[in-house]
């Protein structure tokens, strides 16, 4: 996994499912009242177990009714397929808007009927998802990945990943394996978790043809005349002990004897098919074949962003900490993404000294400087001087063109990323701390310097509506606290209550979702 992926994946796992989103969860779950679980989770529930009984019996609604009371729907986001590309919807690890995923299949008179969870489109909160019962099209199964979603199954994510009684990389208690452990030829079929070391290893050095090789049903995949298999298997975070074995075994249980590979909506991949010989047969990309669910083969996420050093077992989803390293001792405190912290000190070089500015009460605070010294670098900057050090800091940060000491830019990115991710009491809790809630934020398309003149206005409230000059970018519902929304969410609207401001008029409906044939109200 490249830096990018490393650097979108560690911003996914410390905002996109806040700790508080996890307890809150967690509770409803053990009072089994998985409707206020899903709501927890930011999930609208759009199913009726009555109606459901109905249309299709008793056998399947208590089947459906039975998974839905072992769902950890704060689980299923955190293993939602995220957008990888920059731009407008990707980049910052958005929920991929175009997936529909079928979370349990029950078969009914040769019809198949699902549990499915959707994402909706662009414009709307991308954030939000849709649980709905139905006979409606998935593009993404994850009946056979109920690690992933079902809390009787957690266990399977260990195995998933290549591992047996540790994780591949990693001892038991979740300490990164010393590097004269791994292995440096193929330790062979009795140890996955080494074996899974030594293909991913091969992988890292480049020689992906070895570590195809090396895995059953994959050898000369990168020397197939198929250009979209060649783009594919070079662009994207693929672990071939894992695609190998799963890619044989969905095939065979595949009816049409197809399968595609794609990763969400940015990488079109090769469509797949056995040969007589047992291998892998590849074609190009076909879209009317059914794609494969990223968790069956996308390199663990977790995982190399704990070997990277970037996050802790502590940081994860408890879940996933819990199943990922077995042997670890359980902490005393709670667990998950961190919470907001208090604003951090950034350091500035100022007349030959280190001094800390930081904010406080929203609004940057610049102290070891007498009143005369700021008056006299005020009369300086009116006259056109240049101004430096500490007394340069406030200007910078009233206008996004410029760049801003990195302590104090990582700030406002977890600012904008709670706001991206739907984390209103995350934000909320940041503000109370005393992080500016005027913040500014460059759209990731619009680099720092190529921006016209006075696209950004100064010192802008991030919850007013966007002033004439932003339609430059096109984006006329588009508001300075949400680049990467188009639409007011309604969970931040008791945060804009509290900052005594009054959400936008926006175009569109509200938070509508995708309904499935059973679909409805909150009556059971």
């Amino acid at each position: 996994m490249n830096t990018a992926d490393l650097d979108m994946w560690e911003r996914v796992r410390r905002y996109a499912v806040p700790r508080s989103m996890i307890e809150r969860a967690a509770e409803r779950r053990a009072a089994g009242d998985w409707r206020g679980a899903c709501e927890a989770a930011g999930i609208r529930v759009h199913l009726r177990l009555g109606r459901i009984r109905r249309n299709h019996g008793r056998e399947i609604a208590e089947a459906v009714e039975e998974d839905l009371l072992h769902l950890v729907p704060d689980l299923v986001r955190w293993h939602l397929p995220r957008r990888r590309t920059a731009g407008r919807y990707g980049g910052r690890g958005l929920v991929d808007p175009y997936h529909q995923l079928a979370l349990a299949a029950y078969p009914q008179d040769g019809a198949r009927k699902s549990l499915w969870l959707s994402a909706p489109r662009p414009p709307r909160e991308s954030w939000r998802l849709t649980l709905a019962f139905g006979g409606g099209v998935t593009n993404r199964d994850w009946s056979g990945l109920r690690c992933l979603w079902d809390d009787r199954r957690t266990a399977g994510l260990l195995a998933l990943e290549g591992g047996r009684d540790r994780a591949p990389f990693f001892e038991p208690d979740g300490r990164v394996r010393d590097a004269g452990l791994l292995p440096r030829g193929d330790p062979g079929p009795a140890d996955p978790a080494a074996r899974a070391e030594w293909i991913t290893l091969l992988q890292e050095q480049g020689r992906l043809d070895e570590a195809a090789t090396a895995v059953a049903g994959l050898a000369g995949i990168l020397a197939a005349d198929v250009a979209t298999a060649k783009g594919w298997f070079r662009a994207v975070p693929w672990a071939a002990h894992k695609l190998g074995p799963a890619l044989v075994r969905l095939l065979e249980a595949e009816p049409s004897g197809r399968l595609r590979l794609g990763y969400s909506t940015d990488h079109h991949g090769p469509t797949v098919s056995l040969a007589e010989d047992g291998g892998l047969r590849f074609a190009e990309y076909d879209r009317r074949t059914p794609e494969v669910a990223t968790a069956w083969w996308h390199a663990s996420p977790d995982l190399a962003l704990v070997r990277a050093g970037r996050l802790t077992p502590e940081d994860l989803h408890p879940l996933v900490s819990r199943t990922l390293f077995p042997a670890r001792a359980v902490p005393e405190g709670p667990t998950g993404p961190r919470p907001p912290r208090p604003p951090v000190p950034a350091k500035i070089r100022c007349r030959g000294e280190t001094h800390e500015v930081w904010f406080e009460n929203g609004e940057l605070r610049t102290p070891g400087h007498t009143a005369q010294e700021r008056q006299r670098e005020d009369a300086l900057a009116a006259f056109g001087g240049t101004v430096t050090g500490c007394f340069a800091v406030p200007r910078v940060w009233d206008d996004v063109r410029n760049p801003v000491p990195r302590e104090l830019q990582e700030q406002c990115e977890e600012l904008f990323s709670r706001m991206e991710h739907g984390d209103a009491e995350g934000v909320l809790r940041m503000l109370e701390l005393g992080h500016d809630p005027a913040a500014r934020y460059a759209p990731p398309h619009v680099p720092h310097g190529e921006a016209p003149s006075g696209m950004y206005p100064r010192r802008a409230n991030p919850f007013l509506p966007a002033p004439v000059p932003y339609r430059h970018l096109a984006l006329a519902d588009l508001l300075p606290m949400h680049l990467a929304l188009h639409k007011w969410p309604p969970s931040f609207r008791p945060l804009a209550a509290a900052l005594g401001v009054r959400p936008p008029l926006v175009r569109g409906p509200q938070g509508a979702g995708v309904r499935g044939q059973d679909g409805g109200g909150s009556s059971g």
